[in-house]
């Protein structure tokens, strides 16, 4: 059955069953391009989330301070802010930042 199993995920990812590995991460196209198992969304999903927290951090500090000009030696999330805008200037500058623009509204909407 495992071998059946393989042959179809092979298959399936266009990989050689000789190049299947008990390490997902170690797997490879027949046409070379390295690729794995995981899929993407879930890695989205998890930045997203890690986002979402930060902003809800951002939230609560612009209730406490009355403005979200975070002092970036303060904390991570000052840190976080300081990437946040330095996203920002890239993007208004035609870069390609990880930074969309719902997240740009949304830090615009807290007066960023």
């Amino acid at each position: 059955t495992s071998t059946s199993t393989s042959t179809t995920i092979a298959s399936n990812h266009n990989i050689h069953e000789s190049q299947m590995t008990s390490s997902p991460q170690n797997v490879v196209a027949t046409n070379g391009t390295p690729t794995s198992f995981h899929h993407p969304q879930k890695k989205e999903r998890r930045i997203d989330t890690a986002w979402n927290r930060r902003i809800l951090e951002l939230q609560s500090y612009r209730e406490r301070h009355g403005h979200v000009r975070v002092p970036r030696n303060s904390s991570s999330l000052g840190e976080w802010v300081r990437s946040q805008r330095r996203y920002f200037k890239q993007r208004q500058k035609g870069d390609r930042v990880p930074l969309t623009i719902e997240r740009i509204r949304t830090l615009e909407a807290m007066g960023f």
